[in-house]
């Protein structure tokens, strides 16, 4: 018999479970992956499907109503079919708990609008027994508690349709009940997908956090500790963290887990394996986990090597060098006696920092690793490409590139071409989970798609594994850290000790779950190759992941595209239906659907296609220039457009001007394309002409645009026009930070500015929190600049004055600041080399150079000696900025006094949000993307 799939992996039925006035049950959609008040959603029934071995998960709400509830309590009813039942002992309940985020990375603010942030998500995840923060002893007044539950599909369960439920309890009695229907699918998922994703642990951490020695935290000296006197509970520990990760489908390891090692008088090392293999041998025979199945990988122990370029071999006896030579060897013959060598790696500890050449004893010592791992692959962290192409000025690839047996550079930087290269020379090619639109993160910061994204990017990419890092970077234990303290010292960990909660081990977060969801839908794609259903996963791969690795640059290595994967967690669930139902297919190939099971498919491909397949458009910039004769002058506009086809057909068709202003006529007023394939992009540019100066009150014109395409989609849009133009004054005035002295003016006004993570073209009202609004002048010698920023009442500036800037892509951080980006010639070019540069802080320090100091460069950078004069002032709501620019502190052979490149960006700290007057989408150091000043 056929097993229809459903449409989403949570239905929405019927109202909310109200029981009188005391309780209110809900269950949040997955389409909602983070909520401040459930009362908006009105279903308390939940609709699940999956394969045999498959772990499902669901969260609801229980709000008391305006009593409190006393003795509350949970109780998982069993999933029963017509035939069979599902033990409730495979369902695991969670209380929710939000985690504050307090500052947001450069990509973040460059890619997703502030309103869009969640800056308190359900991420901690404490089981119900913990006696802080688990089921309270009551559920207080009109106060809503959040719960998850994972339900596993138990092996040997007969496929069907089971209902059951969750049933809640205040003293005994029913107050409320989640109805849970649940299709099991007639087949079973991998336990393990094809593509490890290796995930360190600290097991220092984990015992300095859980486990107390007089009073004080557990710091273990030795990693053999059968003489400790918890050797019990260490031993516990640690065992129950590598299974919590193992049963999240990750390959966890411990990295700063070595061998006891002695020096005896004669100086040889001794290395005493006992407590090493008590830990390791388990995990790689499997016999540490209840599906018996061996961890992919386990890495050389290389604390010590590093502890030896300490000078700790000092203490130890040899010499570096020869410590460090013996050390390697015994690992590798212990490692080869056990039979691990296969799923061995050594990360090389003595890589020089990126873009740094590394010294000849740099190459020395690869070559002795080399030499005394024998069999042992070596991982880098760089990349084998040249990547000054990319715009990385002074990159110079490892002397020992030769000696690399795998290679693990950073999303950014894996170029799936180069990569496959490799991998046909005989290297393996591993990928370290980087941040958008590189690759999906693991981040507080990201959102429950960037993360179910990771299992089907890496498979994309072809990467024979993925590296997630350490799990658990906690701060230092006496801090007796909370889950906000652990993600602001490290965002990306995905445990968090337990202590906080009163329990003695770790406790995970939600998105450890969803990452177990990722490398669930990774284990399906798995299965249907295994079934001769490669065709399936390509287009349901291909259609969630437009781009990533190296490909998501844009111009240059540090400017990325747009995001390549839908923001919908929903549609993710679509693309697991899909496999799955390409799998009952090929099962019961040749039975006729019915009617409904039709109606279902259609419109879940429809659904799947809406939110994955869109042609997209994106403004590059709109340069101003002199055109015509000296009789009759005329200025010409000149727009850049990138389209980028995101769906899976070839696509053509043609973009326009319409209805041009008054005044204005089209010079290429269209332009045609064709051949667009599936995730190419394609710029396009647009002229208009006009016998005048573009002016308006804000700076900036709206040209109409529409889009045509042969798949019958018509678009209608702006393209932004940002012009200001500079006063003439015949005195200079003073540079004090006080504007009362500029006189009132319109066409030299440059406001409106748009956030950097906006699209004039596509979001034009797009507005940031903090309004900002420049002001222009010029007399003979000067160009004259003002700022003027508002503030949330109150907000002070920060105390200290630096003359540097910390940008985090592309994002000047940490600190409330404007910058003036200047292009003289007007070229228009992509390269951040061709711009003068000034930033002002709010504290009033400033600086001047010719392109931007990137860390790690991007484009040429050199000082700009110039004399210009700043001052800024603080008010309670506002503060302004003042420049005087001489015109000589520029390069000689600036051609004229006409159309010069500008723009005004502005770095709001209180909001943290960056927003620029000119638009620029994503990257606002890019020449293209400048606004636009005329100097008369």
């Amino acid at each position: 018999m056929r097993l229809a799939v459903g449409l989403a992996a949570i239905a929405v039925l019927g109202g909310c479970q109200v029981v009188g006035p005391a309780a209110k049950v809900w269950v949040l959609p997955e389409s909602a992956p983070d909520v401040h008040d459930a009362a908006g959603w009105t279903t308390n029934r939940v609709r699940l499907a999956g394969a045999i071995g498959e772990v499902l998960s669901f969260r609801f709400a229980w709000r008391s109503g305006g009593a409190e509830l006393k003795q509350p309590d949970i109780r998982i009813t069993p999933l029963r079919s017509s035939d069979s039942a599902i033990d409730p002992a495979g369902v695991q309940l969670f209380r929710l708990h939000r985690v504050r985020i307090e500052d947001w990375p450069g990509w973040h603010v460059r890619t997703l609008a502030a309103e869009a942030r969640v800056d308190a998500p359900l991420d901690a995840l404490v089981p119900l027994h913990a006696p802080i923060g688990g089921l309270p002893a009551a559920l207080k007044p009109e106060e809503t508690y959040y719960f998850w539950a994972d339900l596993t599909v138990p092996k040997g369960v007969p496929a069907g349709a089971y209902v059951g439920g969750v049933e809640l309890t205040s003293r005994g009695k029913p107050v409320g009940t989640v109805n849970v229907e649940l299709t099991v699918w007639p087949f079973v998922l991998p336990e393990t997908t094809d593509r490890a994703f290796i995930a360190e642990v600290d097991h220092l951490a984990l015992c300095s956090h859980h486990l107390q020695s007089r009073g004080h935290p557990l710091r273990l000296t030795v990693n053999d500790w059968q003489d400790q006197a918890q050797r019990d509970n260490i031993e516990l520990l640690v065992d129950s963290t590598i299974r919590l990760l193992r049963n999240h489908r990750l390959n966890p390891v411990l990295p700063t887990l070595t061998p006891r090692m002695r020096i005896e008088a004669q100086g040889d090392l001794v290395l005493d394996w006992g407590g090493f293999d008590r830990i390791v041998e388990p995990c790689l025979n499997g016999q540490r986990f209840v599906n018996r199945i061996p961890l992919q990988y386990w890495p050389i122990p290389a604390e010590p090597m590093r502890t030896a370029d300490k000078s700790e071999a000092a203490r130890l006896g040899p010499a570096p060098t020869e410590f460090v030579g013996d050390y390697l060897r015994q690992c590798s013959r212990h490692f080869a006696d056990m039979g691990w060598s296969d799923r061995s790696y050594l990360i090389l500890p003595a890589e020089p920092p990126p873009g740094k050449q590394g010294s000849p004893h740099d190459a020395e010592l690869v070559g002795l690793l080399r030499r005394a791992a024998e069999g042992i692959p070596l991982v880098s962290r760089r990349c084998p490409q040249d990547l000054v192409p990319l715009g990385w000025i002074g990159y110079e690839q490892p002397l020992y590139r030769e000696a690399v047996g795998i290679w693990m550079p950073p999303a950014q930087f894996f170029d799936a071409e180069i990569m496959a290269a490799e991998r046909a020379a005989g290297r393996r090619t591993w990928v370290t989970i980087d941040r958008p639109p590189f690759s999906g993160s693991t981040a507080i910061h990201a959102g429950p798609s960037s993360i179910r994204v990771l299992g089907q990017q890496v498979a994309a990419l072809e990467a024979d594994a993925a590296f997630v890092g350490p799990v658990n970077h906690w701060p230092d234990a006496e801090e007796a850290p909370d889950p906000n303290d652990c993600v602001r010292f490290d965002p990306g960990v995905l445990l968090y000790p337990g202590r906080p909660f009163g329990l003695a081990q770790p406790v995970a977060s939600v998105r450890l779950k969803y990452l177990r969801r990722s490398l669930q839908d990774a284990a399906y794609g798995d299965l249907l190759n295994r079934h001769g259903l490669e065709d399936t996963v390509r287009i349901v791969r291909e259609s969630l992941v437009r781009y990533s690795g190296s490909a998501a640059a844009r111009n240059h290595f540090a400017d990325g595209r747009p995001i390549g994967w839908p923001d919908d967690p929903s549609v993710f669930e679509a693309a697991r239906r899909i496999m799955a139902q390409a799998l009952l297919d090929a099962a019961y190939r040749g039975e006729p659907l019915s009617r409904s099971e039709i109606l279902v498919r259609t419109a879940l491909s429809r659904r799947f296609a809406n939110d994955t397949q869109r042609l997209r458009v994106y403004v590059d910039g709109a340069r101003i220039r002199s055109s015509g004769s000296y009789q009759s002058p005329t200025t010409e506009v000149e727009g850049v457009l990138t389209l980028v086809n995101r769906t899976d057909q070839v696509i053509s068709g043609s973009i326009r001007f319409r209805d041009l202003p008054d005044g204005w006529r089209g010079v290429v007023s269209e332009q045609s394309f064709s051949g667009l394939a599936p995730g190419q992009t394609r710029r396009l540019r647009l002229q208009a002409e006009t016998d005048t100066i573009p002016a308006a009150a804000a700076g900036s014109v709206a040209l109409p645009l529409e889009l045509d395409t042969d798949r019958g989609e018509n678009h209608r849009f702006f393209l932004r026009v940002c012009c200001v133009h500079s006063r003439p004054i015949e005195s200079p005035i003073r540079v004090d930070g006080d504007l009362q002295d500029w006189p009132a003016g319109v066409t030299n006004v440059a406001a409106e500015f748009i956030p950097i993570s906006g699209d004039p073209i596509t979001a034009a009202d797009a507005r940031p929190r903090s309004a900002t609004v420049g002001l222009v002048m010029s007399d003979a010698e000067h160009l004259y600049l003002a700022v003027n920023c508002s503030t949330p009442r109150g907000n002070s500036a920060p105390t200290a004055a630096r003359k540097t800037v910390r940008y985090d892509d592309l994002i000047p951080m940490g600190e409330e600041l404007v910058e003036i980006l200047l292009d003289p010639y007007n070229t228009g070019t992509r390269s951040p080399a061709d711009l003068f540069h000034i930033v002002v802080k709010r504290t009033g320090s400033d600086l001047t150079e010719k392109g931007i100091r990137f860390s790690p460069p991007c484009g040429m950078r050199e000082p700009w000696p110039a004399d210009i004069e700043v001052a800024t002032r603080a008010h309670p709501d506002q503060w302004t900025v003042e420049l005087r620019i001489p015109l000589s502190a520029f390069e000689a052979g600036i051609p004229s006094r006409d159309f010069w490149g500008l723009n005004i960006t502005r770095f709001d700290l209180e909001n943290q949000e960056f927003s620029t007057w000119s638009g620029a989408v994503r990257n606002a150091y890019t020449p293209a993307s400048l606004g636009n000043l005329y100097l008369p």
